[in-house]
């Protein structure tokens, strides 16, 4: 008879800093660009 364990992932992971690549606004169904919102804000 096999096993398996399931562990929970950890509620907190590490998200790298934005690299300012612009990805994540192609895909935003809200047309966000963060970028630019932190280049207005600096």
């Amino acid at each position: 008879m096999g096993a398996v364990i399931v562990k929970p992932m950890p509620a907190t992971r590490n998200h790298p800093a934005c690299m300012g690549c612009g990805k994540c606004a192609d895909v935003c169904p809200a047309f966000l660009t963060p970028t630019e919102i932190q280049r207005a804000y600096e």
